[in-house]
Formats: structure tokens, sequence, C-alpha cells
């Protein structure tokens, strides 16, 4: 708990710079499976097959999880122009479907057939399955001064126990909510005052099914259990406990566990003002004014925002009444997984290439996530860019609210993880309460941790 302390107090005090950089009002205008591999560039078979067709070059595959709304086109561009700008490596982007859990499904294909990606964007939260199960590079070893751009508790999200860095820090995320002024002012609701608690957020639901006939709230349900932890830990539960001895107890079948996702349900079962959508789905449910407000990553409001017809307005996570609000941190780092030393090389050329301050402005345009070097928010580009793009503040208005994205330990971390997106299928989907998933679920998480 002391350096998860120590990062919530650096990545704050780094998001204070940007705030001082120059922000203004909060508006802008304008189903589970295995994971699958595709890519505007080609596919993980056409990336391998690929290296034929330039022999003096070496291939190096970099698996995302961007898709075309979310970066991937930044990513084909910046790949583009780094395979231009020399002439000994070829990166090959390979889109990866289910997010970062898809990323470490494929990584267990690949491993059990001994090959492996030269690159991978690898989850904060996958930071001890990752590190646990999977070979990589560590960046000291490499170039340890290059972590100089980074706040040390920033290079704290990519570092292991035993004080190895698996990676350079890439995307910063909070969750946020999304309005749609247009829909919300047509069932009669005060856009300018937007809902601070989730008891307030869940009556103006109520109201925009009332007065509209559209849901008038979704939160996303990506393949991670990342909002379902801010509704635990803002309710007041913890989704993992250590003992004095360090062992790990999962508790977030807690009485405030199940009452936040319980009341998430019947939002969307009783009283039908709510949905539940899988996936970057939302996002078209949104924009099409399907569904009034969302919850969702600040990582997506570039392709949101874009796709809009009406004005779209951000906010801070509402709370549960008067109790902290615990906003966890999401975003990814990029890890050298190449088993090649010539390969992990041209790796290493790639990930410089794409994390250079200039480099981050770009993708913070592309997709909405905070930069994590400290100089980034020094370059003129960017401080014009927080003036065109309001909705940032809704992430960095909540700083002080961080948490750490609960990580289970050992090398069961899939496993549960996956539990817990069953399981918040059937407490949405109204199959099972969530007192009844929940407790099941941990009891089983419980029993991986023993080991």
């Amino acid at each position: 708990m002391k350096k998860a302390n120590r990062f919530l107090a650096g990545l704050l005090a780094g998001c204070m710079l940007v705030s001082l950089a120059g922000c203004g009002q909060s508006t802008a205008a304008d189903t589970s499976s295995d994971a699958t591999a595709d890519t505007s560039s080609g596919t993980a078979e056409e990336a391998d097959n690929s290296s034929g067709e330039d022999s003096e070059k070496i291939v190096i595959e970099y698996w995302h999880k961007n898709s075309e709304t979310a970066g991937g086109p930044t990513i084909d561009e910046y790949a583009a122009a780094f395979n231009e700008s020399q002439d000994k490596y070829e990166i090959k982007p390979v889109f990866m479907t289910e997010d970062y859990k898809g990323i470490m499904q494929q990584m267990q294909a690949e491993a059990a057939a001994g090959n492996a990606p030269g690159v991978i964007q690898v989850g904060y939260y996958w930071l001890n399955y990752f590190t646990e199960n999977y070979s990589y590079v560590d960046i000291k070893e490499l170039d340890e001064s290059y972590l100089d751009n980074y706040l040390p508790n920033i290079v704290e999200l990519c570092t292991t126990q035993d004080g190895k860095v698996a990676g350079v820090p890439y995307s910063l995320s909070t969750p946020v909510m999304y309005y749609n002024t247009e829909l919300l002012e047509e069932a009669g609701l005060d856009t300018s005052n937007l809902p601070q608690t989730m008891d307030e957020l869940y009556d103006w639901a109520r109201t925009v099914k009332e007065n509209t006939g559209e849901y008038g709230l979704a939160f996303a349900a990506a393949s991670d259990f990342w909002l379902e932890q801010y509704h635990i830990e803002s309710n007041g539960g913890r989704m993992l406990t250590y003992g004095e001895d360090g062992s790990a107890e999962a508790t977030f079948a807690s009485e405030e566990g199940i009452e936040a996702l319980q009341g998430v349900a019947d939002l969307i079962n009783e009283d039908q003002a709510a949905t539940y959508i899988l996936g970057e789905s939302i996002k078209d449910a949104f924009s099409s004014g399907q569904v009034a407000m969302i919850g969702a990553t600040i990582g997506w409001s570039t392709g949101i925002i874009d796709a809009a017809d009406f004005d779209v307005v951000t906010g801070q996570m509402p709370s549960y009444g008067e109790k902290e609000r615990r906003v966890p941190v999401g975003g990814n780092f990029l890890a050298i997984t190449a088993l090649d030393e010539e390969e992990q090389q041209g790796a290493w050329e790639w990930i410089k290439y794409l994390t250079t301050a200039e480099a981050h402005v770009d993708w913070t345009k592309a997709t909405g996530y905070v930069p994590p070097r400290e100089d980034v928010t020094e370059l003129p580009e960017f401080q014009d860019y927080l003036e065109e793009a309001p909705q940032l503040n809704a992430c960095l208005d909540q700083m002080e609210d961080l948490a750490p994205f609960v990580s289970f330990p050992g090398d069961s971390g899939l496993e549960i993880e996956q539990n817990l997106l069953d399981i918040r299928d059937v407490i949405m989907n109204g199959d099972q309460t969530a007192q009844e998933a929940l407790t099941e679920a941990q009891n089983n998480a419980n029993e991986l941790l023993a080991g």
C-alpha cells in the first residue's frame, strides 16, 4: 500500500502540471469470446508471412488494443512513418480483440508454441500476471536514463516487486461520464448541473426513460472489471486485501460491493432505465442517441466526441453519497517480449519512437489518454490542445480520488479476471443476484489465491 500511495501522490503532482497548462469548461461539440487478432496492416498470420516480402528488414509485431475509433489509425500512421525512417526494422501493428485480456490470452498461445511478438501493450492491472508468466526485457538494462522522462511514481506502475521495469508507460486514463446534452434537455434535465451522486445519476436515467423512451444510462462493460471496481470501492468495499503475512484475500463480495452492483442491475432489469452493452458497442449506442449517459474511459473521448452530432459534456464519476470516491487508474505500458536480441533492439527503437513528447501529443489527440511524460505539458501544441479539448478536465478534476487498479497476484490472475467478467454478465442480465454471484466468485478467487 505504501507503494500505491507514493504512486498516487506522484500522479496527482504530474496532473497538476497538466492542469496548470490550461483547461477550460468540460464541454465539447460535435460478447465475450476467445481473443482474436486483426490489424489495418494485416492479420497476425500475414505479419508472420510478410517477413519474406522484405528480407532485408527484421519484422517486429506490435500487439495493441486500439480499434479504428480508439487510436488504431494513429498507430498505423506511426508504424508507416517508422518503417520509412530506417531500413533495418519493419513494424507490423496487430490489433487484438478483448482488450488487455485478449493480449494476455494470445500471449498464452504464442508462448505454448515457443513464439512471442516484439512489443505488446500491457494494462497496468496485468503487471503481476504478465511478469510472472512471460519473458520480457527489463527497461533498466536497455537505457535506465530513458525513464527520467517520467515521474518516478508513474514508472512504479510498470515496476515489479523485485525492482525490474517491465515496460515504458504509454497511456493513462480514468473512467468519466459522457452526457448527451440534447437528449437530456429533451427529457427536461438541466445539463448545467450534472449529477454528483449515484442516486442523482440513477434518477436522471429514470427521467430520460420516462420522458423520451430512450435508455438513460450505460456503464462500459469492457474485458476487465475496471468500472465494477469503481462501484465496489467507491461504495466502501475493497476488491482485495492483504494480511500481515502478505497473503492476499479477495473481498469484493462485501455488503458494499453487493449493494453497488445490485443497484446497477436493478436500474437495468427492474427500472429498465439503463442497458448493458458489451465492448465498444456502447460508443455507437451513445453517438446514435440510444443512451443519454455513459460511464467509460477518458481514452475513448476523442472517438466518442468525433462520432456525435450533438454537444457532449464530460463529468467526474458520481460518488456514492458522502463516501470517498476511489477512481481506478487505467491505461498501459509498452513491454518488449521479443525473444531474439536483434528483434529486441528493434522493439526498443520502436518504443522510443512511440514515446517522444511530440508523439504523446498526437496520441492524446487521437485517444484522449492523459500523457505520462512530464515534458509533454511544456509543449505549446499540447497547451493549445487542452484549450480545444476541455473534456480532459473530467479526468484531471478527479485525480485526488485516484486508486490503484487492483491486480490479483499469482499465476491465476487471468482465470480470476474471467470469472469476474462471467459473474458481471449474470448479474447485469438478471440471472443471479449480486449477492449470489459475487459470493461464488469470491470463494473461487480465494481458492485460486491460496494455490
